[in-house]
This record gives C-alpha cells, sequence and structure tokens, in this order.
C-alpha cells in the first residue's frame, strides 16, 4: 500500500489522461435554491449540466489544454489549477467515495502492465463519443509486447 502512494508521477499521468478523457464526460446537477452567476439568475430546481470533457480542455483552466503534460498535477502546480475545473469523481456531497481505492487499483494495474509490457498503438486513432461514460466509436487497439 505505500509503495502505491510514494507513486507520485504515475498518480499524475493518471490525473492527466482522467482531465482529457474522463471517464464520465457530462454530469447533471438541480439547483436547490436560486442563485446568480454573471448577470444571470437560475431560479431553484434549474438542471445544470456540466461539460467536464470541455472544462478540462478549457484554456482559461489549463495552458495547453490538448496537450498531454502530467507535471500539471504535481504537488507544486497543483495550485494553479482552480478546484473545480478538475473532478473526475465529482465533487462536493455528491463524490465518488471510493475515489481513494480507485486511484489506488488504477495505480496498481496500471504499474503491473507497464513494467511487464511495452503498449504499442494498433490503430485507428480514437474517437471518443459522448454517453453516459465517454468511449469510442473505433475502440481502443493496442498491443502488449512483453517486456525483455
Amino acid at each position: 500500500m505505500k509503495d502505491l502512494q510514494n507513486l507520485k508521477y504515475l498518480e499524475c499521468v493518471i490525473k492527466e489522461a482522467l482531465r482529457l478523457h474522463p471517464s464520465v464526460p457530462i454530469i447533471s446537477r438541480v439547483s436547490e435554491e436560486e442563485f446568480k452567476i454573471g448577470n444571470f439568475t437560475l431560479p431553484r430546481n434549474t438542471h445544470i449540466v456540466l461539460p467536464l470533457y470541455a472544462v478540462g480542455r478549457d484554456p482559461q483552466y489549463f495552458s495547453n489544454p490538448d496537450d498531454f503534460l502530467p507535471e500539471r498535477f504535481l504537488l507544486e502546480n497543483t495550485t494553479k489549477i482552480h478546484p473545480f475545473s478538475f473532478v473526475p469523481f465529482s465533487a462536493g456531497p455528491r463524490n465518488c467515495v471510493g475515489q481513494k481505492f480507485a486511484m489506488l487499483e488504477m495505480k496498481m494495474i496500471v504499474g503491473k502492465v507497464l513494467r511487464d509490457y511495452e503498449i504499442l498503438p494498433l490503430g485507428p486513432d480514437i474517437m471518443p463519443t459522448m454517453s453516459l461514460i465517454l468511449r469510442s466509436t473505433t475502440g481502443i487497439n493496442l498491443g502488449l509486447k512483453p517486456r525483455a
């Protein structure tokens, strides 16, 4: 467990992958009370859609938003990230209760695969499509080559 927690850069890689390709690309909420956003007043019971896929690629929140830069999630850089611009496990009272377990599980699986195999792209390029979860219309075609 301690070894998994010490894999800080791998955690940055996973977070950057989740920023670019969130498992759940869109979440929605219903306002419990009236509130203002800028010059707009939203009434109570308004359905609000939060496009996490678009927020993760917004240059207002992430410089070079289409580049894969895990370093943006290093501890010294996280103060530059708006707390609600990256919420791969949701946020607030409806956040994922298993998010720490999920991160440990991802680290364990990715670490094991990368230790034993080289991952090779076999094409075609991934073409994302949004439904309840983010999917690819072309599948995810990878090859695994055992490491020597």
